[in-house]
C-alpha cells in the first residue's frame, strides 16, 4: 500500500526535473535586448525580481531570479542600463555607460 506513495513522489520528483530542463531550454532560446525602463519585486510570484525593458517590439518584461542569485545582479542593474541575453546563451549582459557585467544563469 505504501509503494504507491513512493511512486507517486517519484513521479513528481522526475516531472519537476523535467520542467525546470525546458525551463532553461527556453530560456536559452530567447533573445532578450533592450532597456531596463523599470524593476520591480513580483509580490504576486513569491517576491521574484522581475525587469520591465523596452526595444524595438515595445515593452517586455523578465523574471530574472535565476541570473540574481548569489550575486549583485539585482543591485547593480539600474533603470537606463542596456540588457543583453542572445540566443543560444544563458548569459545576461548588462551594460552601463563604461561597464559590462556579465551573469549566469543559475
Amino acid at each position: 500500500m505504501e509503494n504507491w506513495k513512493l511512486g507517486l513522489c517519484l513521479f513528481v520528483f522526475i516531472l519537476t526535473s523535467c520542467n525546470m530542463n525546458l525551463s532553461k531550454k527556453t530560456i536559452n532560446e530567447q533573445n532578450i535586448r533592450g532597456i531596463v525602463v523599470s524593476k520591480y519585486e513580483d509580490m504576486h510570484n513569491h517576491g521574484a525580481p522581475t525587469l520591465v525593458y523596452e526595444n524595438k517590439s515595445g515593452k517586455n518584461i523578465i523574471q530574472v531570479i535565476d541570473w540574481a542569485r548569489g550575486n549583485d545582479f539585482w543591485t547593480f542593474c539600474e533603470i537606463g542600463d542596456s540588457i543583453i541575453k542572445p540566443s543560444g546563451s544563458l548569459v545576461m549582459q548588462i551594460k552601463k555607460k563604461n561597464i559590462l557585467k556579465c551573469f549566469n544563469y543559475h
